[in-house]
């Protein structure tokens, strides 16, 4: 029962082994919505629903939502080549689609973020002499189209191609057509600068001591992860997704993974308790994350945690399993841990 879980995780967040914000609805309506442990522990500021955490790699799915109407707009086509959008100057790149970007199947392997590479502020913020300077000698990872070789460099290039085809940067167009339109209000680019009422605190426990949870400064992961968000605004989201049949592409799908799941456009596609899930994780700077979407059971679930040491996705089964009547084998609410890498 939802209930159990409810109560599960408050006992979790009393003992300092969970914090975060969690969501459960079900057709557009909250079963639960709200924050257990702390957003800013200096200032004893609670999670709550309307706390804005960065969501990392769920980041994804909007990047490829905002491709898809970029291909509306008739400005591309997603079988096209990058380097007929976006001339790289790249020899290894010619056969490279927008569509293998989107499933992770290009071969551009998954380089750490360049220092300085990114700035969301400025249009075209990749050039691409940068890219030569990056990849120009660097041999792909797979032919392009034969393999799933998951990439956040293959999502960074298409937020490049965003802005080149659209003249916004990638922090304007995703904000003026996918976040304002859902009625996002509490989501955005991602700016340390910025003042952000409500911004979630990221923490890690190290030799059994509560620390703030490290995070590199030089590193922007741009249209892989820039985003942050608010459990409230990912339900507002889930709706836009369930309105729009247009975005079928999205959710079929393209590629196996390798774990019996595959990948769509920006989303990873299975089953779970018997039902058809799709979703994405994410983690950054000690921030784990992760949004699932039963879309025949109209089901969505939101697990967004700002302690390091804190795993969403058996947070996000445990619900599921509430839900459908199943079990979530082992884990579940009361166990800790720590995800892996999306």
């Amino acid at each position: 029962m939802l209930a159990a879980v409810e109560a599960s995780l408050a006992r979790r967040a009393e003992r300092g082994e969970f914090s975060g914000a969690v969501l459960v609805a079900r057709g557009g309506s909250p079963l639960i919505c709200r924050g257990y442990g702390l957003g800013n522990i200096e200032q004893s500021t609670p999670n709550t629903p309307q706390t804005k955490f960065p969501i990392a790699s769920i980041t994804k799915p909007f990047t490829a939502l905002a491709i898809l109407i970029v291909q509306e707009q008739g400005r591309l086509q997603v079988h096209a080549a990058l380097n007929s959008l976006v001339p790289t100057g790249i020899p290894a790149w010619q056969d490279v689609t927008i569509h293998q970007l989107l499933t992770h199947t290009s071969g551009i392997p998954d380089l750490p973020f360049w220092p300085h590479c990114i700035d969301p502020a400025q249009p075209g913020p990749i050039t691409p002499a940068a890219l030569q300077q990056l990849f120009g000698a660097r041999p792909l990872a797979a032919t392009p189209g034969t393999t799933f070789v998951y990439s956040n460099w293959g999502y960074m290039l298409l937020g490049y191609v965003i802005e080149q085809v659209s003249g916004l940067p990638y922090a304007v167009f995703v904000q003026r057509h996918v976040l304002t339109p859902a009625g996002m209000t509490s989501s955005g680019y991602v700016d340390r600068k910025a003042v952000l009422p409500l911004r979630a605190a990221s923490y890690a426990i190290e030799h059994g001591t509560l620390v703030n949870a490290s995070f590199l400064d030089l590193e922007d992961p741009y249209a892989a992860g820039g985003l942050y968000s608010t459990v409230e605004d990912l339900l507002r989201w889930d709706r836009v997704l369930v309105t729009q049949p247009s975005l079928a592409a999205m959710f079929t799908p393209h590629v196996p993974v390798g774990d019996g799941s595959s990948y769509g456009y920006g989303w990873q596609i299975g089953v779970r308790f018997g039902r058809r899930v799709v979703y994405h994780g994410g983690r950054i700077d000690g921030f784990r994350v992760l949004l699932a979407r039963y879309p025949d059971a109209q089901v969505c679930i939101a697990v967004l945690c700002n302690l390091q040491t804190c795993d969403p996705d058996s947070v996000a089964d445990a619900l599921a399993a509430a839900m459908f009547g199943a079990e979530a084998g082992p884990g579940g609410a009361d166990t800790g841990g720590q995800a892996p890498e999306p």
